[in-house]
């Protein structure tokens, strides 16, 4: 499998084959991302973990399960978490979402647009500042970014005819 953005691997066995477990873990550093592996290794596996750490030259920090007094002194507070149903929280989003418009643009990550570039087309626009501007969501092929102040329909309006990263690009609303 080649999965993207994988922030934890957690391992239930430890492979033989030290390439294997490298290969396993080396999912959660793809791409210049940062992630954590974790392995649960019996007292059997110890010896396996050695070899990797050899075949690595690295040293792999290990931890020892919890005592039991230590689980148990979290176990309450656990229990009443997880049986506890989350409170409804009063529906807001129509009155927080008031003035913005979220906008699509044809272009993403394997077009290099980044953040910059719809930044600076979008404070060329006369009436633009960066604070009408909200969060900016680069993608794959898609970029999407909020448009504050209810100046959202200007902007749509002017991106229409506008090159952004100096090549016209097609812009659409955003419905939710």
């Amino acid at each position: 499998m080649d999965i993207d953005n994988i922030s934890l691997v957690i391992n239930f066995d430890i492979p033989r084959d030290q390439e294997s477990y490298v290969h396993r873990i080396g999912r959660t550093g793809r791409k210049n991302t940062q992630g954590r592996a974790i392995s649960f290794v019996s007292r059997n596996e110890v010896r396996w973990m050695k070899e990797i750490e050899d075949y690595l030259d690295k040293l792999i920090e290990l931890k020892m399960r919890p005592l039991q007094e230590t689980v148990k002194q979290y176990q309450e507070e656990f229990d009443k978490k997880i049986n506890t149903k989350p409170v409804r929280k009063e529906a807001k989003g129509a009155s927080l979402n008031a003035g913005i418009l979220k906008l699509h643009i044809n272009a993403g990550r394997k077009t290099k647009m980044r953040p910059a570039d719809v930044v600076g087309t979008l404070c060329n626009i006369e009436g633009i500042t960066p604070d009408d501007i909200g969060i900016i969501n680069v993608q794959d092929i898609s970029t999407f970014v909020e448009i504050l102040n209810n100046k959202g329909e200007m902007v749509y309006q002017d991106l229409q005819t506008r090159n952004i990263k100096g090549r016209p690009r097609r812009v659409s609303k955003v419905i939710y």
